[in-house]
């Protein structure tokens, strides 16, 4: 005969409903206001798929390619790609984004779901205030207009990462929901379904000037930045100046930066500081806001998800930064702050603690850890009965996901030190 309490448990997890995010659906009387993108189309180019032909046919000055076609034209594979850090503060901070966007609530979407129109209603209104992306490398055509059109009629994108909307692709929808992924144009190819030849870098250099405000600049290893100077009037700017001092030293050495090329209706936010200022191009390498007819664009000008879950002032940019597309103020209380580890800035000294503990259901807590080069997906289920207290049930599972494809002549930057933050990773 089964056991009564294990009984019970299994109907506590059949009865509770399924906890994935803090978020509501469309059709609810209080739809979600910030879309997270998730990079499915990057995250699908750097698997095994175009940068194994890039790598093939480096050398190659063929007119016309018509070998190992089959790495441009792949299924589709969803993930975060190096926007992985993104994924990994999400996780970690859903239990107080409530309080950080003033109850604005929050949805993860699919980039898919953009190329196929999500960002808009059927009436044509946008679906949401603020549209959040990682590394958004390769996007449709669609998908790139609709971004366009979304900042032109008044929404706030908030562009986390560098090297944003470089390449076009194709996506070829399946009924089983996952899909095909060709690429069309850029990263110095063209594709036709029968044949590659060489072509252009940028896809859309003159049409990011005008409306994203920069462009992709270059990629390089080592380390060439020792931090982010909070020097200007902008409101995040001030903000974190106040909090951790005019200049906040980080992780960020290098890997992928955006520069500024087009100054009209833009504000600096901050700059990043280059070791050897020789290094620095006319243009500026920096965080930045950028206006477009009715909407706006915030840009870190880096590949900031990975460092978001380091560096506490990228936290704060990019709090701000969607604050203010919902009509708020960009000063905050900064509720993550146990999260990270002290820091070291030119003024102010702030420091923290953080815990690595895991709440069990019989009172006891225990320690857990992320290994380097590991990336945790936990997912945690509580269950609760009416009228009963102290009852819980939590399951954790981590496995340890493949690591990415030789990423071609691109730093392999990962994401480490995390183990402070396993207690309130959560799916």
């Amino acid at each position: 005969m089964m056991n009564r309490g294990i009984m019970f448990i299994l109907l506590v997890i059949i009865a509770m409903p399924t906890v994935v995010a803090n978020t509501m659906s469309l059709d609810e009387p209080d739809p979600p206001r910030v879309a997270f993108v998730m990079p499915t189309f990057s995250n699908t180019a750097y698997s095994i798929a175009f940068y194994n032909f890039y790598r093939l046919h480096i050398d190659d000055n063929q007119t016309y390619v018509t070998t190992d076609l089959q790495f441009l034209n792949v299924t589709v594979k969803p993930g975060w790609s190096w926007s992985k850090g993104l994924d990994q503060f999400l996780k970690a901070t859903i239990d107080i984004m409530p309080q950080l966007f003033e109850g604005g609530r929050w949805t993860i979407i699919d980039e898919r779901d953009v190329a196929a129109g999500a960002l808009f209603l059927d009436n044509g209104s946008r679906a949401y205030d603020v549209a959040v992306c990682g590394f958004i490398e390769y996007v449709t055509a669609r998908e790139y207009a609709d971004f366009k059109r979304f900042v032109a009629t008044g929404g706030t994108l908030v562009l986390n990462d560098a090297c944003n909307f470089l390449a076009e692709v194709a996506y070829y929808p399946c009924a089983n929901g996952s899909g095909y992924l060709s690429l069309v144009n850029g990263h110095g190819w063209a594709f036709n379904g029968t044949h590659a030849w060489r072509s252009v870098y940028h896809r859309w250099p003159e049409e990011n000037r005008n409306w994203v405000g920069s462009n992709y600049w270059k990629w390089w290893e080592g380390t060439h930045y020792d931090g982010f100077d909070a020097n200007t009037t902008h409101p995040i700017s001030e903000f974190i100046c106040s909090q951790y001092g005019t200049h906040v030293s980080g992780h960020y050495g290098a890997h992928e930066e955006n520069k500024i090329e087009n100054m009209t209706n833009t504000r600096i936010v901050g700059y990043w500081h280059f070791i050897n200022c020789a290094e620095a191009p006319i243009e500026p390498v920096a965080a930045y806001q950028h206006d477009y007819l009715e909407g706006t664009v915030f840009h870190s000008g880096i590949m900031a998800s990975e460092v978001l879950c380091k560096d506490i002032f990228v936290a704060s940019f990019l709090i701000g930064a969607i604050r203010m597309g919902l009509g708020l103020n960009a000063s905050h209380d900064i509720l993550y702050e146990e999260m990270y580890p002290p820091i070291t800035t030119t003024d102010t000294t702030t420091t923290s603690t953080a815990t690595t503990t895991i709440s069990t259901t019989n009172g006891t807590t225990s320690t857990s850890s992320v290994l380097d080069g590991a990336d945790p997906y936990v997912i945690i289920v509580l269950g609760t009965l009416m009228g009963a207290t102290g009852l819980g049930l939590a399951i954790v599972v981590t496995k340890r996901k493949q690591s990415f494809t030789e990423h071609l002549m691109r730093d392999r930057n990962a994401l480490a030190g995390l183990s402070a933050w396993q207690s309130r990773i959560s799916l």
